[in-house]
């Protein structure tokens, strides 16, 4: 994978999020029209207001529920750093080739040291 490219999933998840904060900025922005014209004397009707609180309450939901989705990925793919994936069998394989190494350096074939 290229290093700019993002996983499919992390790329969607990344998507997600961002259509979430779109949103809760645009039920703010409601939310503080409303209250600017409380400010300013203006009788505001009951349900204009009531579904102002309901937006605002259903994006920062959206939001916190977008984030925690993506933090859980990435917990999950412990073996993605940097948002790039690390070869795993590729370590294991330059682990066990120096092993062979200090192996055939020590003098009966053991590890220098006493470490197995």
């Amino acid at each position: 994978m290229a290093e700019n490219q993002k996983a499919p999933v992390e790329a969607e998840e990344d998507s997600c999020l961002a259509a979430a904060e779109d949103l809760f900025r645009e039920a703010v922005a409601a939310m503080s029209a409303l209250k600017r014209r409380l400010k300013a004397g203006e009788l505001v009707p009951e349900k204009e207001t009531k579904i102002a609180v309901s937006e605002v309450s259903k994006a920062i939901q959206l939001v916190l529920t977008e984030r925690h989705k993506l933090a859980k990925h990435s917990t999950n793919n412990a073996s993605v750093a940097g948002g790039y994936a690390i070869d795993l069998e590729a370590a294991r394989d330059e682990i066990r080739r120096r092993m062979a190494c200090l192996r055939r350096a020590g003098a009966d074939g053991r590890l220098p040291g006493g470490v197995e």
